[in-house]
């Protein structure tokens, strides 16, 4: 009896082992699916940015300084770098999604990263204000995936508050 029913257990876990890699194998290639069709979605959308870009950058070339059609072009192109930049985090995001999200760890301050926030973020609506923490502290973190993230909080902000308003991106020690 006991044999018997050690054998129908076994029986049934391996029953249940069988099922379990029959899913695994099938979201398997539904993640690698979803890899090439982002990674083709991703490279045919950067093809006819890349063209509008180098059009709009021969546009500019020939406008003058006081044109009014500068504004306009400086328009567009914001509108095409944010293109670029969504494209760039659903790459990003499809990778983590899978398990590859190369991090690179390295040291900068904060004042490193706050120049480079200000870089990416080139809205007059956004400051940054650091407090009770000095500027060259050292961080040891992936200052690419900060940026994203803090550019993401960043966009988020302008996008979902009053346009006239500020947006204040404030760094402060911690009291303990």
């Amino acid at each position: 009896f006991y044999e018997r029913l050690k054998a129908n257990q076994l029986h049934a876990i391996q029953n249940k082992l069988q099922v379990s890699q029959a899913s695994l194998d099938l979201e398997s290639k539904r993640l690698e699916r979803q890899r090439k069709f982002t990674a083709m979605l991703a490279h045919e959308l950067k093809n006819p940015l890349a063209v509008s870009h180098l059009a709009l950058s021969g546009i500019k070339a020939r406008i003058g300084q006081d044109d009014p059609l500068l504004q306009r072009s400086a328009a567009i192109e914001q509108s095409l770098q944010e293109i670029d930049a969504i494209i760039d985090r659903c790459s990003e995001m499809d990778g983590f999604e899978q398990g590859r999200l190369p991090m690179q760890i390295g040291t900068f301050t904060l004042n490193d990263l706050m120049a480079a926030l200000k870089a990416t973020n080139r809205s007059d609506r956004i400051y940054i204000l650091v407090q009770g923490i000095p500027i060259e502290t050292v961080l040891v973190s992936d200052m690419h995936y900060l940026k994203i993230i803090f550019s993401n909080l960043l966009s988020n902000a302008l996008k979902y508050s009053p346009p006239d308003t500020l947006v204040e991106l404030a760094v402060q020690a911690m009291q303990s």
